[in-house]
């Protein structure tokens, strides 16, 4: 099929404010004229009602909750494959491997639509095993070494998240003591360690002040800890903030303490942009964003200790904190800018459209 008319599906399990939904979707906002349509399916989500359709983009919300219940797998795939047909898709995106039984089945009764895959996170177990594409996007190095690797060897392409670069100065002129946590409250986060962390913090400079930005099923028990260690006065959390800008000017140092299925670490790169020093661990994709010492500090993952001495590393000197900012800003320049992005994703696209029957 001719490059810019092709149909693409997107499938997400929901309509969150999380990294993997907000890029993709930016990302294809720049890549309308690829296509004849985009189109994006999940559940509900407090992202949804912010999304407009437009003659190029179509959001469309599953019937039921994308769960492994069997009335709604079957309730969603006969969603699902109306909108095939109605819409004519003939290239389909999907980015959860839940979706898995979705294109076992699809790919039996429309063995011409090309199925896709875009890997987030790096996983090694037997569900990877399963893992069926024509092709598999991966946005990291890491994500590109799971065990599916050998299953498709030359049907992967590694494409790296990108962002629109801020050539601004940096968003803060002064350290005022505040750490900074973006992203889902769960446990794969580390946020454990890193409460842990800022309660000695606390104690050693009670300048000390922690923001963390975002929501999770650990949000009450993260509430109960502070109440009980004696520190809620001096964290601050925040839920329904999406502006960048807003975010990253909350704080002064930005803290990804991950201890497992961390792909990439978009928030990174998001900080760095606005001159945010990073501390993250060394877990997946976020030692291709932290060159430690030179772009930020490496951690090792669950480790407590590791975080308040990097945390007071960068604190406490001002040579070095000018200087992470300077090359972090100058290593996303040359490696995470999305005008490189898009001209990747333009290119990998065309060639399915032009591949597509």
């Amino acid at each position: 099929m001719a490059p810019g008319k092709s149909r693409i599906l997107h499938l997400f399990k929901s309509y969150i404010y999380g990294g993997i939904e907000l890029s993709t979707i930016d990302y294809f906002k720049g890549l309308e004229e690829n296509f004849d349509r985009i189109y994006f399916f999940a559940q509900d989500g407090p992202l949804y009602p912010k999304l407009i359709s437009t003659n190029k983009l179509r959001f469309f919300k599953s019937k039921k909750n994308i769960t492994y219940n069997l009335i709604n797998i079957f309730i969603n795939l006969i969603n699902l494959i109306t909108i095939l047909r109605t819409e004519k898709i003939n290239i389909i995106n999907y980015h959860h491997r839940f979706f898995l039984i979705f294109i076992y089945i699809i790919r039996i009764i429309s063995p011409n639509t090309i199925i896709l895959y875009t890997s987030h996170n790096r996983y090694n177990d037997f569900l990877s095993k399963l893992l069926w594409a024509d092709h598999i996007i991966t946005v990291s190095k890491s994500t590109s070494l799971d065990s599916f690797r050998n299953k498709f060897k030359s049907k992967i392409t590694r494409i790296n998240h990108g962002i629109e670069i801020n050539n601004s100065p940096p968003i803060k002129t002064s350290f005022d003591y505040r750490i900074g946590f973006v992203g889902r409250f769960e446990e794969v986060k580390g946020i454990k360690y890193l409460l842990e962390a800022f309660e000695k913090l606390s104690r050693i400079n009670p300048k000390f002040r922690l923001v963390l930005v975002g929501s999770g099923s650990l949000q009450k028990l993260i509430e109960d800890h502070l109440t009980h260690s004696g520190i809620k006065h001096l964290v601050e959390i925040r839920n329904n903030l999406h502006n960048k800008r807003d975010i990253y000017s909350l704080f002064d140092l930005l803290v990804l303490p991950a201890i497992q299925l961390e792909g990439f670490g978009l928030v990174l790169i998001e900080a760095i942009n606005y001159g945010i020093p990073v501390i993250g661990s060394k877990i997946g994709g976020i030692p291709e964003i932290i060159i430690n010492n030179e772009t930020g500090l490496i951690i090792n993952p669950a480790d407590s200790e590791a975080i308040v001495k990097a945390v007071l590393t960068i604190s406490n000197d001002d040579k070095l904190r000018k200087n992470l900012i300077e090359k972090s800003k100058a290593h996303i320049k040359s490696n995470f800018d999305i005008k490189n992005t898009l001209k990747e994703y333009s290119e990998f696209y065309t060639n399915i459209s032009a591949n597509s029957k």
